[in-house]
């Protein structure tokens, strides 16, 4: 996935998380909880109904447990938002009763899956968590919540299948407090007043044991990818050089950022790394430190190995440039029937809020929520909170209060697409599941959107938030969770039969009906380094999927284009070639990446045989002479039969392996 370049320092200790921002040909989010709430953007949401739903609450309340029961219909008796701050807002909730099912997922019929609900494991010693009250009438005080010490929570019995909201629409969950004075009920258990608690604040009780199976997964793929680059550095140390095709993130020693140009660079020798990242997005986990002008700079190698620039000129010619109008934005979404019905109205999108803004305009945005070309304006915000400053200079399109921004570089990319997705969302997702969760969740929406567009070359493919994307969809393949239901949770805030969904799908060993993966872990673990981990542990829990089809062999033209591409990557590493040819052998490699078709990978194969054909012309030239000399000498009919067929299959063949086969004969017969 492509991504953005970051300023970083050279003396930046190693080991140190950098501050990571995902970026496609788009936006870009943060790991950091409180660049993360920052960017939240929560005032933008448009919620003019809120609905509730709930179950029955009765004696199946122990043990902090809950039973997985058919989901109640949503109520509409929910009321509107408050419009002023301190407004009292009750959610009125419709009782009714909740047939229990004792299905669990395909096979025989099985007892009820029994799931815990516990505090999130990083929750603090001293931390507090919201109380919200329910009344006789059957409503929630939204607007009168109480606090309570973590250890008090242990004094609570919840139910996960009975489901409430706040005033903004987040979800709720019951729970009881358990009341010695109070007579046991059927469970033996003594019940207190009903309450709800935010459902971001709990998760299921095997979230450890989700968390450690993922967790163990990435410990593999670490181990994997130490090795993996320890050759690639190894690689390098051998080469003595490092060749780039395009112009690539650098950091002088002085601590300055530049755009190092393509070229052949030779190595450091003193010290030919630096033991870290200096760019965001940057895959290979050190900096080769090259010769540039009059000193130094540590670079990224990730071109090195065909990994595409975000400057490569290839995407500007796909159609980056092209500025869009809200009418047009608009009329793509009222075409499609996924996003219809959540459009609050038919002009939701304006001219004036849509902005295309430089680097350090988006980085004010970002602090400051709003759009600003004030220089003295844009320097305040940098100093007020240089992290997401820096942070938004680093992003390529970012939304805040029904506004979009969208860098000037990346204009008509399916930037605003994207972001103008986050502007239809609701806050649940986010705020439950986490940013990686909900950006896999937005883009998975906005792909299909602009398929057309794409399909029409009037953008480029899109590849933001890949690894977050291929999750969600892992969820969809192998969970069984529908497309109504990611949409229900994505815009209405619905969230919980994603929850029962996988709760009945993913049961298979290390986990059980009784003990089944948990969604939190998954949706916290989907950063890009881990991403790909949890997905393959996700399917693993989901088990066999019927009517697998094995692996497809590999097509005529997927073996042309994997040989192809072999002989270019060893091609490029090829020092007799000029560093030209070489360059243009990298750009021609990055480039059949997206080839499909003979005609897509043309371009590399008349690379390819050229860059054969200057080989031979650099071995032909003195080899081919020395042997005519050597076979015309007097000499010669000692040693005719073994040297003249090496001879006659160099001038056949015209390749590197049968020169060198001559010139060990020449050698030889040379003496």
């Amino acid at each position: 996935m492509s991504e953005s370049s970051r300023r970083k320092s050279l003396r930046r200790k190693p080991n140190k998380e950098p501050l990571t921002a995902q970026s496609d040909t788009d936006d870009s989010e943060t790991g950091y909880n409180d660049i993360d709430d920052f960017l939240e953007g929560a005032d933008d949401l448009d919620m003019t109904s809120l609905t509730s739903e709930l179950g029955t609450i009765g004696a199946g309340l122990d043990d902090l447990s809950f039973l997985l029961d058919d989901p109640p219909e949503p109520s509409d008796t929910g009321q509107r938002a408050p419009d002023a701050p301190g407004e009292t807002v009750d959610l009125t909730l419709t009782r009714r009763t909740v047939h229990q099912r004792d299905d669990v997922g395909p096979g025989p019929r099985t007892a009820p899956v029994r799931i815990t609900l516990t505090l999130r494991p990083d929750t603090g010693l001293d931390a507090t968590l919201t109380r919200y009250r329910s009344h006789e009438d059957g409503t929630v005080s939204a607007d009168a919540p109480d606090s309570i010490m973590w250890s008090e929570y242990e004094n609570y019995q919840v139910d996960e299948t009975t489901w409430a909201r706040d005033s903004r629409g987040l979800p709720l969950v019951a729970a009881r407090g358990r009341t010695p004075q109070a007579a046991p009920d059927e469970s033996g258990q003594a019940p207190g007043p009903l309450f709800y608690f935010d459902r971001a604040d709990l998760v299921e009780s095997t979230y450890p044991k989700t968390k450690d199976a993922i967790d163990a997964e990435i410990a593999k793929g670490d181990e994997r990818e130490a090795d993996f680059w320890d050759k690639r550095k190894n690689e390098i140390q051998q080469l003595g050089h490092v060749l780039i095709p395009y112009p690539t993130d650098g950091v002088t020693t002085a601590e300055k950022t530049v755009k190092v140009p393509p070229g052949d660079y030779p190595l450091l020798k003193s010290r030919s790394f630096f033991d870290d990242k200096i760019a965001v997005g940057q895959l290979a986990p050190f900096s080769p430190i090259v010769k540039y002008g009059d000193g130094y700079v540590a670079i990224s190698p990730d071109p090195m190995w065909t990994i595409r620039s975000d400057d490569a000129p290839e995407d500007e010619e796909k159609g980056a440039g092209r500025e869009l109008t809200a009418k047009k934005i608009i009329d793509l979404f009222a075409a499609s029937p996924r996003f219809r019905p959540h459009l609050p109205g038919p002009e939701w999108l304006r001219d004036d809020q849509i902005h295309y803004v430089t680097q350090e305009q988006l980085g004010a945005a970002l602090v400051l929520e709003r759009f600003t070309t004030d220089p003295v304006e844009i320097e305040a915000a940098k100093r007020q909170n240089a992290a997401a400053f820096e942070l938004g200079v680093d992003t390529n399109g970012y939304h805040s209060k029904g506004h979009l921004y969208v860098k000037k570089s990346r204009r008509g990319t399916g930037v605003e697409y994207h972001e103008a997705t986050h502007r239809l969302s609701h806050a649940a997702v986010k705020h439950v599941f986490g940013s990686s969760f909900n950006e896999g969740l937005t883009e998975y929406f906005t792909r299909p959107l602009v398929a057309q567009l794409v399909g029409a070359g009037e953008m480029p493919p899109r590849d933001a938030y890949e690894p977050q994307v291929q999750a969600i969809d892992a969820l969809v393949r192998y969970a069984g969770v529908t497309e109504d239901q990611l949409a229900a949770a994505y815009f209405t805030g619905d969230l919980r039969p994603l929850y029962e969904q996988v709760a009945k799908a993913a049961v298979h060993p290390p986990f059980s009906p009784a003990e089944p993966f948990s969604l939190d872990a998954y949706a916290a673990l989907l950063e890009d380094r881990h991403a790909d981990e949890a997905r393959e542990v996700l399917i693993t829990a989901c088990g066999p999927q019927p009517g697998a089809d094995a692996p497809a062999e590999a097509t005529g033209f997927e073996k042309t284009l994997k040989a192809t591409r072999d002989t270019a990557g060893a091609l490029v590493k090829d020092r007799r070639l000029s560093a030209g040819t070489r360059i243009e052998l990298l750009k021609a490699l990055n480039r059949a990446d997206d080839a499909k078709t003979e005609t897509d990978l043309r371009p590399l194969t008349t690379l390819v045989e050229s860059a054969n054909r200057d080989l031979a012309d650099h071995w032909a030239t003195p080899l081919v002479r020395k042997t005519a000399d050597l076979l015309t000498s007097p000499q010669a009919d000692s040693y005719r039969a073994l040297l003249e067929p090496a001879y006659l299959k160099a001038l056949a063949d015209a390749n590197d392996q049968a020169y060198q086969e001559l010139a060990s004969w020449v050698k030889i017969y040379n003496l």
